[in-house]
């Protein structure tokens, strides 16, 4: 499913759009790159807990099956995660991905340039019906970053690792509730973590916008085509809750102009003066029966900046770490 994913995201990376057509003048492609801008610019940090799990729940028989080897499925097929993002100053480089483009854009917008703290916890079940609770922790202040991980059978273990290096969550941000959001476009190496303000603003002619309403999921829409350099067919197409200030509600990556895998918002929290965020959504694979889906758990908690002590992760007894910063190893007593 990842790897579906990465694939779709190099065709939208090769997109090039069409010349201008005629539009409605209800709204106009600088005016929706502006409200973008608003909404990403309104987020400095945000805390979000919630579920992911798998629809209908995946089986340890049908997963050793997909993937040739044993594998291990969490209870109830659901993994409980609590993650919180926080941007960085306006001037903080050392964040800055490299390889990122800087033209007349700000890479802080990104929220793969921002601080992370990402736990995830699950009750993990053998096929002899004995289980463990494995939970990992991971955090990055924009200089250093940790990782602690607990769990395994049958002795549990607890191992540590400090490293002096920027690091991004083992899982993209993509498949997190950041993904649903208006920072979905910004979260991939392939659209070169452009924002869709953006690409809205720098890019109008190749833009094609269609003002007529549409019911999507439960939602008033518009939405807007992104056609591919050569073949000139529609590979994205993003839709927005007029309802909701233009939120963004299901980003569809095309294949003869029939979605192949959909990031669909199927509910939204306000968090703000005209500000929303996704709090439940499903990831949809054409050639798959399996579904995604996420489920926000607390309600979401935005702009309320927390210490830089927020970014260290306790270290509990018998913790085995290996510190790179120090260059030591020890064991937490």
């Amino acid at each position: 499913m990842f790897n579906k994913i990465c694939c779709v995201s190099i065709l939208f990376y090769s997109i090039l759009f069409i010349n201008p057509l005629s539009f409605s003048n209800e709204l106009s492609k600088e005016q929706l790159a502006t409200i973008m801008k608003d909404m990403e610019s309104a987020v400095s940090d945000i805390c979000v807990d919630y579920e992911w799990y798998n629809i209908p729940p995946l089986t340890a028989e049908e997963e050793e099956k997909k993937m040739g080897a044993p594998v291990l499925v969490p209870k109830d097929g659901i993994r409980k995660f609590k993650l919180y993002l926080s941007r960085p100053p306006a001037d903080s480089n050392q964040t800055i991905k490299q390889g990122l483009s800087a033209d007349a854009y700000d890479p802080n917008l990104s929220p793969v340039n921002w601080g992370f703290v990402k736990e995830e916890s699950a009750t993990l079940v053998m096929k002899d019906g004995n289980s463990w609770q494995q939970t990992t922790k991971e955090s990055c202040d924009g200089k250093v970053g940790r990782k602690l991980s607990m769990g395994g059978w049958p002795t549990p273990r607890k191992w540590a690792k400090i490293s002096g290096q920027k690091q991004e969550p083992e899982v993209s941000l993509r498949l997190t509730p950041m993904g649903f959001s208006v920072f979905h476009t910004s979260l991939s190496k392939m659209t070169n973590y452009y924002t869709l303000s953006y690409i809205l603003k720098n890019n109008p002619e190749m833009i094609y916008l269609d003002t007529t309403v549409q019911s999507v999921g439960g939602f008033k829409t518009i939405h807007i085509d992104l056609l591919q350099q050569t073949a000139k067919i529609p590979v994205a197409r993003i839709y927005f809750s007029i309802d909701h200030n233009y939120t963004p509600v299901r980003f569809e990556y095309l294949r003869r102009d029939n979605p192949n895998v959909t990031f669909e918002v199927q509910t939204l929290e306000k968090i703000g003066e005209n500000l929303w965020f996704p709090s439940s959504g499903d990831i949809i694979n054409s050639d798959s029966d399996n579904i995604n889906a996420f489920q926000t758990t607390s309600p979401i908690i935005c702009n309320q900046k927390r210490d830089n002590k927020v970014f260290e992760i306790e270290l509990p007894s018998g913790t085995e770490v290996t510190d790179e910063v120090k260059g030591t190893t020890y064991k937490v007593k």
